[in-house]
């Protein structure tokens, strides 16, 4: 019951929330753990939306810049750093958007072989699931965040440039 307690005050600090709970021992321990491995994969999935969501801004921005830059015909060598940086950063900002390979701890096909077996098996191929798919979810929203930065970067440098060509 101690170490329900302590694990329980654990992911109350961590999530900072109030867990109301009558009664400890109706919590068993891989409850908790199961709740937690879930928490962290609807975070990991959060942080994808996020990333998507960043990346059709910064499309948007470099779509309006190139448009700006055309629309007023600007020239030179520096206008056509600003094109091809924003044409850059819109092809690379694509790149997040398309259809990654994400996994989800139980597909639709394990749900019933999950019940067939005992409550201590399903729970620790449930738990090792999510352990999986977490870590495949981080690894590629690792690369989507990189491809994002390395596009708002050229968007960056493409409204410097553009700012310069403005300003002189």
């Amino acid at each position: 019951m101690k170490n329900v307690e302590s694990l329980l005050d654990k992911i109350k600090k961590y999530w900072n929330e109030d867990l109301e709970l009558e009664n400890y021992e109706d919590i068993s321990r891989s409850d908790l753990v199961l709740e937690e491995a879930r928490r962290l994969f609807d975070w990991e999935e959060d942080r994808r939306k996020t990333i998507e969501n960043k990346t059709r801004m910064l499309i948007g921005i470099n779509a309006l810049i190139i448009s700006i830059t055309a629309g007023f015909g600007l020239s030179g060598t520096l206008i056509n750093f600003v094109l091809l940086s924003s044409l850059l950063s819109a092809v690379i900002g694509v790149l997040p958007l398309l259809n990654w390979k994400y996994q989800r701890p139980v597909d639709y096909e394990d749900i019933y072989p999950l019940s067939e077996k005992s409550s201590y098996d399903s729970e620790r191929m449930v738990l090792r699931n999510y352990r999986e798919s977490i870590k495949w979810n981080k690894w590629i929203n690792g690369i989507k965040y990189d491809l994002f930065k390395f596009s708002l970067g050229s968007t960056i440098s493409s409204m410097v440039l553009l700012s310069l060509k403005v300003l002189l």
